[in-house]
């Protein structure tokens, strides 16, 4: 595995490569843009979904940003395999349509909510159309606890839940996180630094958070100006939100590092931001 991952360059792999070996990337819009100069895609190749991100980038025109996504799967040859989310437009009718009623029901995930299941039945898909057994394919998945960062559940002290989820860098992702997480009562941490991404669908999956603490930055900004979030406090850094979240925090809580935005301004990127949160946890817990 490589590509967009913490910890896991991609280039060293390739001394290990031998015939017949399986690599399995993820491919943010940037790498694909490499892809796209060299008109190559993946042999096979697997579109999630595709939601507004990184709009300050591409100038608020999301036909570019789709434009570099689309390197994926544009250059595949003949005999290549293209496996997407059943709701993505403009895509090629030779796509693999994948839903979450692709899962067998008998396949019970260590990962929470309806995002993870849909995630899994694009990897159940993909393995089945490689050759890889169903019963293997069902003891990996089962075995899966999650991704660095992505939602991770971190531990429990003094019954509340800790929940990582510093990759949550658009109002999309934040609300997936606070769906994921329905029916349970949740501090939480957000805020940061704008995408140039709409708000509005924030509006409602924040009313229904205990609380809210709010990193400062120019998304932070909109969420006030906008008034998409109207009971929050503010804090200077990861220590004190942490500090502060566990002050309101109560046995059978979350508390839930979900920024929505980016992370540039207080910290050097999103895993410095998961690790700093790491960093406070275990000091606070300890």
């Amino acid at each position: 595995m490589g590509g967009n991952i913490q910890g896991m360059a991609t280039l060293p792999m390739l001394a290990q490569a031998r015939k017949g070996d399986i690599y399995v990337l993820e491919l943010d819009s940037w790498q694909l843009q490499a892809f796209g100069d060299l008109k190559i895609s993946p042999s096979l190749s697997v579109f999630t979904n595709f939601m507004p991100d990184h709009l300050n980038y591409y100038n608020n025109d999301l036909r570019k940003y789709f434009g570099d996504k689309a390197n994926i799967f544009k250059y595949q040859k003949k005999g290549d395999i293209f496996v997407a989310g059943k709701d993505l437009k403009q895509i090629p009718k030779r796509a693999i349509r994948v839903s979450e009623s692709d899962l067998p029901k008998s396949i019970i995930l260590q990962v929470s909510g309806r995002h993870n299941r849909f995630n899994a039945a694009l990897a159940y898909v993909s393995a089945k159309k490689l050759g890889v057994s169903t019963p293997l394919i069902k003891k990996s998945l089962e075995k899966f606890k999650g991704v660095s960062g992505r939602l991770e559940k971190i531990k429990s002290y003094k019954g509340i839940e800790i929940y990582n989820d510093t990759t949550s860098t658009t109002p999309h992702a934040l609300k997936i996180a606070l769906e994921a997480l329905h029916g349970k009562q949740v501090v939480l941490i957000a805020g940061g630094s704008d995408k140039n991404i709409g708000l509005a669908i924030l509006r409602k999956p924040l009313t229904l958070c205990k609380k809210i603490i709010l990193f400062p930055g120019s998304g932070t900004n909109r969420l006030i100006k906008e008034k998409i979030v109207r009971q929050f406090v503010l804090t200077k850094d990861m220590s004190d939100a942490v500090q502060k979240a566990f002050g309101f925090a109560t046995k059978g809580d979350v508390v839930l590092l979900s920024p929505g935005f980016a992370s540039f301004g207080l910290f050097k990127n999103e895993y410095d931001r998961g690790d700093k949160f790491l960093t406070a946890i275990r000091k606070f817990t300890k």
